[in-house]
């Protein structure tokens, strides 16, 4: 309304906004605010015109929902007026002359003149839906670091408040980093109502490495909202230790000091076995590694490739029947020194028993001589007698060897 506009009879008029919440207003969340509060107009001019602000302010710890709100404005507006029986002098009025003298006549029967010298208030109403937006959002709580054992399967509970407006269903993801073992399940949802607390239950299973020395990893928990799930609406880092066999600096340098001694003793063990091996026994020498049958097996390879091969079987059939005969004089030779520490010396001596397991096996040579005689076909009578020759003499360096070994004995 303008200035000349303004009613001739008013003194002032003076408009007030506020608002109320038909409906209520949860925990206060909802605010409203005019600028200015009070308008108010007089022949001078003024504004009844103002800016109203509405605010939403969810609580962080209310239980209740914040869902659409009615506003209501309500406009107080109030009117100064003074007399009204009939229209004064000096007002600037275009009315007419008849107009003027029939205004108190007006006054009487419309009863409007009992209102001068009064404030006249009448009130307004300005319904208002303001809608809300659902708001997602949820926090974690801290958790503390975890240690995990090889092989273990456990279920770790992350605590977990909604921080939304609404009552929220709340699923969630665990992201392993890239190349980390451990294995997580999938987790279900919980409910929570608008500053609730709960409890999100990760499901984790760890690789059966014992040899882990102490290993950190870092999961993240990532919230959703089963209406939105593919925004996340919160995220945590779970911080993990997963520990098997666990070696310390000064415990990993004793060990390995201690695994050079025991490798230093397991050599010294040998060399001396070696030496006490030498001292009571010796290996029968394979006949083919001798220089000298070395220059007669390269010689005869030469000249006759058949010859070669019937002399190398033969050398290979002598030695291991001298390692048979080996192996049981140390049985003979480890039952003696057990008879000793047991039971009284007998009369009769190793020496004589290894003479006569040595006169045994002499006198077998000449059977297992004439079955190969009598293997050896007939075409190859010309060099039998070239092979006879060859095998005398192998038999005949076994026997001096056996003879060797016999007077070292003695020795001994």
């Amino acid at each position: 309304m303008g200035t000349s506009d303004y009613f001739f009879f008013l003194t002032q008029r003076e408009v007030s906004y506020s608002a109320e919440f038909p409906n209520g207003n949860p925990s206060g969340a909802w605010f409203v605010t005019f600028s200015p509060t009070n308008c108010i107009q007089t022949r001078n001019g003024g504004s009844l015109l103002s800016n109203v602000t509405i605010y939403l302010r969810p609580s962080q710890i209310s239980a209740e929902p914040i869902q659409n709100g009615l506003i209501r404005i309500k406009i107080a507006d109030s009117w100064s007026v003074q007399n009204l029986w009939w229209i004064e002098k000096g007002y600037n009025t275009s009315f007419s002359l008849g107009f003027k003298l029939t205004w108190p006549l007006a006054a009487i029967v419309g009863g409007f003149g009992k209102l001068s010298g009064k404030t006249v208030t009448d009130y307004y109403y300005v319904d208002i839906v303001a809608k809300v937006l659902p708001s997602h959002k949820v926090t974690f709580q801290a958790p503390s670091l975890q240690e995990l054992r090889p092989n273990e399967i456990t279920t770790i509970p992350i605590s977990v408040t909604n921080r939304g407006n609404y009552n929220d269903s709340i699923g969630f993801h665990v992201i392993t980093s890239e190349g980390t073992p451990i294995e997580t399940t999938e987790n279900n949802t919980i409910t929570l109502n608008p500053g609730e607390q709960g409890q999100a239950l990760v499901g984790i299973a760890v690789p059966p490495n014992f040899l882990d020395t102490g290993t950190l990893h870092s999961l993240t928990i990532e919230a959703y909202s089963i209406d939105q799930p593919d925004i996340a609406i919160g995220n945590q880092t779970l911080p993990l230790i997963t520990q098997g066999f666990y070696v310390s600096e000064i415990t990993g340098a004793g060990l390995l000091g201690v695994g050079v001694f025991i490798v230093i003793g397991i050599i010294l063990l040998l060399l001396l076995r070696k030496r006490l091996r030498g001292k009571y026994y010796q290996e029968p020498e394979k006949p083919w590694k001798l220089p000298e049958e070395q220059d007669h097996l390269a010689e005869l390879k030469r000249t006759d490739k058949k010859a070669y091969n019937q002399e190398r079987k033969m050398m290979a059939d002598e030695y291991q029947s001298a390692m048979l005969w080996f192996d049981d004089y140390k049985k003979a030779l480890r039952r003696d020194r057990h008879k000793k520490k047991t039971k009284a010396p007998t009369t009769t001596s190793i020496t004589k028993r290894l003479q006569k397991a040595f006169a045994f096996r002499i006198r077998r040579r000449p059977k297992k001589e004439k079955l190969v005689k009598a293997q050896q076909p007939k075409e190859s009578r010309p060099l039998a007698s070239h092979d006879d020759t060859d095998r005398d003499k192998a038999l005949q360096r076994i026997l001096k060897e056996q003879k060797r070994q016999v007077r070292f004995l003695k020795k001994s």
